[in-house]
């Protein structure tokens, strides 16, 4: 049974559009997620977040 690789790009119409499934993924399968497009991180829990800002 083929995968489907996830991408995820902030600025893409269709996550601007509806974000919110996107998130969901991000939380659940991909915490940390490199967006090579714009090299850099995207994190998705709320206390990744706040470890990584010292709060």
């Amino acid at each position: 049974m083929p995968t489907t690789q996830f991408i995820y790009d902030p600025f893409d119409p269709a996550v601007m559009a509806d974000p919110l499934p996107f998130y969901h993924v991000l939380r659940d399968e991909h915490p940390v997620y490199y967006l090579d497009k714009w090299d850099t991180y995207a994190l998705s829990r709320f206390d990744d977040i706040w470890n990584v800002l010292e709060i």
